[in-house]
């Protein structure tokens, strides 16, 4: 069992379902788009040419790919979609070329979930029940490539990118304590955090609703991993990768 000198605390529970089919339809309509550019030739409209404010909400699916994740799951109730929840970001564009952006992001995540032990209970036959939660936020830079050009009725983009992820696990509610003869059930806290590197894929899909106004749907992979310490030292690696889909809007100015 981990180190226990956590207090306790609160976390309010997101749970929504992913529509990567959502992307997936809206990444195949650029093929259908009108190819009639919305500008003068020779490039697009000033107020374009410099910067962009996005702003997205969407789910971040976990992958939960370690050694950790998976003595977790399963020693205790739930499975890795427990952690599925809301992701929020801010985008800042700037404008390197007719096909190329520079985007700085911060996105945040949290998530907590009720679970018990799968094979025991208290003396009274009970479950014994702690949360456990995950909290991730990024600060990134990412290029952002148009590969059909800009101005386009539907406008697909691509992007790579990597940067700082800071996290926050922990577990905090009744366990069993094995250490002692027989085993009783105690009330305590355990919590790992860190700071990292990560990367990341991003596609998506620009649709223009005025002249400075734009919805977006997008998809980002996620690829985020860190050593645990703390409460947490000597459980090996936590694997923080995952999927987002976002749908957001952003202003040009």
């Amino acid at each position: 069992m981990p180190r226990s000198n956590t207090t306790p605390r609160s976390r309010k529970i997101f749970r929504q379902p992913g529509f990567f089919a959502l992307l997936a339809l809206s990444l195949a309509m650029p093929a259908l788009a009108d190819e009639t550019r919305h500008y003068p030739r020779g490039g697009e409209r000033s107020s374009d040419d410099a910067y962009q404010l996005r702003l997205r909400l969407g789910v971040f699916e976990l992958d939960g790919r370690s050694a950790f994740w998976d003595d977790s799951f399963g020693i205790f109730t739930g499975s890795r979609a427990s952690f599925d929840d809301v992701e929020w970001g801010v985008d800042f564009n700037a404008r390197l070329s007719y096909w190329w952006d520079l985007q700085v992001s911060g996105t945040s995540y949290e998530s907590a979930t009720g679970r018990s032990y799968r094979d025991y209970t208290d003396g009274f036959g009970d479950e014994v029940v702690h949360e456990a939660g995950l909290s991730l936020s990024s600060l990134t830079v990412a290029a952002v490539l148009y590969p059909l050009g800009r101005g386009r009725t539907f406008t697909p983009y691509v992007g790579i990118g990597g940067g700082f992820y800071s996290w926050d696990y922990y577990e905090i509610g009744d366990f069993i304590d094995f250490d002692v003869d027989p085993a009783e059930v105690i009330s305590a806290g355990f919590e790992a955090r860190g700071v990292t590197m990560g990367r990341y894929l991003m596609a998506g899909l620009d649709i223009p609703i005025s002249a400075d106004w734009k919805i977006f749907v997008e998809g980002r992979w996620t690829r985020v991993d860190d050593q645990l310490a703390d409460d947490f030292d000597g459980f090996g690696t936590i694997d923080l990768s995952g999927r987002t889909v976002s749908v957001g809007f952003s202003y040009s100015f």
